[in-house]
């Protein structure tokens, strides 16, 4: 199975390319414009999503990985990279008023573990945006900084895993999860969640406008778009420590 330490090996070129990042930051902007003060990236990979949301929100973030080989310093105090396990954590309960996972939940072995965990760190009202490949997508890889063979290769294991009955995180291959499983995760773990994979993308493409609200109104993102992304808020009267 990919487990986490490859997925973190990896992580310098698979990791959300600034445009993308952008897009993802307005969309969480307009539904929640109120201040952000302490962030968890989990799985922060080299920790440039880290840096480029305390730059960009003016708060301190605290990044978390499995393996710190390829974290990048930190321009400022603001900013801390820890190599540690999201399954457990040395956090105060109640810690972080945002949390952020960008394709990390389909390489963590023990998910309901980590989602524990998840809500104990996040704070009543915090919010989380968490994002995964799509497990309905015909390919994947799109947009992403891998040479075109890399890209190639990554799309004929997916469909091998496919035609084999392997499309399982479980079982090695890189699915990520389906649009309704995802927020169904979510709103177990945290409370509030919504859908906001055609946001994301309308802003990604938006030189492309014409032609992604297309494919939402002929509701062909389930298929074709790579990603799967969810938006919400720990419920304020949540039981958990």
């Amino acid at each position: 199975m990919t487990n986490v330490r490859q997925k973190s090996i990896m992580s310098a070129c698979w990791s959300v390319t600034d445009n993308k990042f952008e897009a993802l930051l307005d969309v969480i902007r307009e539904h929640y414009p109120r201040q952000i003060e302490n962030v968890l990236v989990v799985g922060c990979g080299t920790g440039r999503e880290a840096i480029l949301m305390s730059q960009r929100m003016g708060c301190n973030v605290e990044g978390i990985d499995i393996t710190g080989h390829f974290f990048e310093t930190p321009p400022d105090s603001r900013v801390r990279l820890r190599v540690m396990d999201i399954c457990k954590t040395d956090y105060e309960s109640n810690k972080f008023d945002f949390l952020y996972s960008y394709h990390v939940f389909e390489h963590i072995p023990d998910l309901a573990a980590a989602l524990q965990e998840m809500g104990r760190l996040l704070r009543p009202g915090g919010i989380f945006c968490i994002g995964t490949p799509n497990k309905s997508r015909i390919i994947g890889s799109v947009g992403t900084r891998e040479p075109l063979a890399v890209k190639i290769m990554s799309n004929i294991n997916d469909w091998k895993m496919r035609l084999t009955n392997r499309w399982e995180n479980s079982l090695g291959a890189h699915a990520g999860f389906t649009r309704k499983s995802l927020q169904q995760i979510c709103s177990d773990a945290f409370g509030k969640c919504i859908d906001i994979t055609d946001e994301y993308y309308l802003r990604v493409y938006s030189s492309r406008a014409r032609m992604i609200e297309t494919i939402i109104k002929l509701r062909l993102g389930n298929r074709i778009f790579p990603g799967v992304y969810m938006l919400g808020a720990r419920s304020e009267s949540s039981s958990r420590p």
